[in-house]
């Protein structure tokens, strides 16, 4: 996906920390061979995709400082190193993205707060809620759209049979659990959709109170060729 979905509270911890303090940590880091001195950072509240990153991280520094041999340390501290440069990577990446979505924010903004039903049925749905504006001083508009999908079953031709024939309640379990990873990704590209619409600059007014999505690419839930824009 391209939109950068932060949160305020990882948008806050991103934006507290100084580029230059983390980097002489992560050498610190480096150098002394133990990854606690990252703690005062809070990079576990950056998001998932730094949390990722520093959790390589952490794993390269102690493989670096269990490594006896020259061999073994000289490639656990090039894996290290590397891990390094893709957690600041990772933080730059992400603060970048604050700076986006901050801006975008001026003129609109798009949230899904979807929940999860309690039990799924091959009718899936989405609503996304948006709100934009021509100007920064301009009045705010808002909408929303609902997304529905049909969810099919797709016959597995590689599936191992079981040994055991799988009872009923262990197939109901697996059929809403894959219903529930088609809902996920829904939401995310119908998300993605609108504000891919709204980025682009396109008249929010003209967005459909509902759209079927037939599938579930990258493509799927973009509604803009029914609106004659």
């Amino acid at each position: 996906m391209s939109y950068f979905d932060i949160s305020h509270a990882a948008r806050k911890a991103l934006k507290a920390i100084e580029e230059s303090e983390l980097e002489k940590c992560i050498n610190k880091c480096l150098y002394e061979e133990q990854s606690y001195y990252l703690q005062d950072f809070r990079l576990y509240d950056c998001g998932p995709y730094v949390t990722q990153q520093l959790c390589c991280f952490e794993k390269a520094v102690t493989t670096l400082r269990m490594s006896k041999s020259s061999k073994k340390r000289e490639a656990a501290r090039y894996t290290a190193q590397k891990a390094g440069r893709d957690l600041a990577a990772a933080f730059l990446r992400m603060r970048a993205g604050v700076s986006e979505v901050e801006a975008e924010e001026v003129t609109f903004s798009v949230d899904e707060q979807n929940f999860p039903p309690t039990t799924f049925s091959e009718r899936l749905s989405v609503r996304i809620n948006y709100s934009w504006r021509t100007e920064q001083n301009a009045d705010w508009q808002f909408g929303n759209i609902t997304f529905s999908y049909l969810a099919k079953e797709q016959p597995s031709y590689f599936s191992v049979v079981p040994a055991r024939k799988v009872s009923a309640a262990r197939q109901k379990q697996e059929k809403q659990e894959n219903l529930y990873r088609d809902w996920e990704h829904l939401k995310a590209i119908c998300k993605e959709s609108v504000h891919k619409y709204l980025k682009e600059g396109r008249d929010g007014s003209l967005i459909p109170k509902t759209f079927t999505v037939k599938n579930l690419n990258n493509l799927g839930a973009n509604f803009w060729d029914y609106t004659g824009t």
